[in-house]
Protein backbone atom coordinates (compact mmCIF):
# COMPACT_ATOMS: atom_id res chain seq x y z
CA UNK A 1 0.00 0.00 0.00
CA UNK A 2 1.40 3.43 -0.92
CA UNK A 3 1.32 6.12 1.94
CA UNK A 4 1.31 9.83 0.43
CA UNK A 5 2.17 12.72 2.60
CA UNK A 6 1.81 16.69 2.29
CA UNK A 7 5.08 18.18 0.95
CA UNK A 8 6.06 14.42 -0.19
CA UNK A 9 7.66 14.71 -4.03
CA UNK A 10 6.22 12.82 -6.47
CA UNK A 11 6.81 12.00 -9.75
CA UNK A 12 4.03 12.02 -12.46
CA UNK A 13 3.82 8.95 -14.98
CA UNK A 14 0.63 9.67 -17.20
CA UNK A 15 -0.90 12.67 -18.60
CA UNK A 16 0.55 15.76 -20.56
CA UNK A 17 2.75 16.68 -17.39
CA UNK A 18 4.52 13.24 -17.41
CA UNK A 19 7.94 13.40 -15.78
CA UNK A 20 7.43 16.59 -13.87
CA UNK A 21 7.97 16.04 -10.23
CA UNK A 22 5.57 18.08 -7.94
CA UNK A 23 4.94 17.97 -4.23
CA UNK A 24 1.71 16.84 -2.79
CA UNK A 25 -0.46 20.12 -1.27
CA UNK A 26 -3.42 17.87 -0.10
CA UNK A 27 -4.89 14.28 -0.10
CA UNK A 28 -8.37 13.46 -1.06
CA UNK A 29 -9.60 9.72 -1.58
CA UNK A 30 -8.02 8.90 -4.23
CA UNK A 31 -6.47 11.68 -5.44
CA UNK A 32 -3.97 14.11 -4.62
CA UNK A 33 -3.64 18.07 -4.93
CA UNK A 34 -0.21 18.83 -6.52
CA UNK A 35 2.07 21.82 -7.46
CA UNK A 36 5.39 22.60 -8.25
CA UNK A 37 5.52 26.54 -8.54
CA UNK A 38 6.30 26.49 -12.41
CA UNK A 39 3.54 25.24 -14.09
CA UNK A 40 1.30 24.51 -11.39
CA UNK A 41 0.97 27.68 -8.34
CA UNK A 42 0.37 26.73 -5.35
CA UNK A 43 -3.43 28.57 -5.76
CA UNK A 44 -4.53 26.67 -8.70
CA UNK A 45 -2.64 22.27 -7.66
CA UNK A 46 -3.36 19.80 -10.26
CA UNK A 47 -6.04 16.86 -9.24
CA UNK A 48 -4.01 13.73 -10.04
CA UNK A 49 -4.57 9.63 -9.62
CA UNK A 50 -2.46 8.32 -6.93
CA UNK A 51 -2.11 5.45 -9.26
CA UNK A 52 -0.43 8.02 -11.80
CA UNK A 53 2.65 9.18 -9.72
CA UNK A 54 5.52 7.64 -8.73
CA UNK A 55 6.57 8.50 -4.81
CA UNK A 56 10.32 9.75 -4.42
CA UNK A 57 10.18 9.29 -0.59
CA UNK A 58 11.49 13.12 -0.07
CA UNK A 59 9.41 15.11 1.98
CA UNK A 60 10.16 19.28 1.94
CA UNK A 61 8.30 21.54 4.63
CA UNK A 62 5.84 23.41 2.47
CA UNK A 63 4.03 25.70 4.71
CA UNK A 64 4.10 29.21 4.45
CA UNK A 65 6.15 28.98 1.18
CA UNK A 66 5.05 30.91 -1.60
CA UNK A 67 5.59 29.44 -5.79
CA UNK A 68 9.19 30.67 -5.83
CA UNK A 69 10.40 29.19 -2.56
CA UNK A 70 8.43 26.03 -3.85
CA UNK A 71 10.54 25.51 -6.75
CA UNK A 72 13.68 26.46 -5.04
CA UNK A 73 13.03 23.94 -2.50
CA UNK A 74 11.90 20.97 -5.04
CA UNK A 75 15.45 22.02 -6.93
CA UNK A 76 17.19 22.06 -3.80
CA UNK A 77 15.61 18.23 -2.89
CA UNK A 78 16.36 16.79 -6.27
CA UNK A 79 20.04 17.54 -6.04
Amino acid sequence: MDVFKQGMLVFSLQGRDKEVVYTILAIEDDYLFLANGKERLLNNPKKKKKKHVQRMNKIIDIKSCNDVQLKRKIKVALK
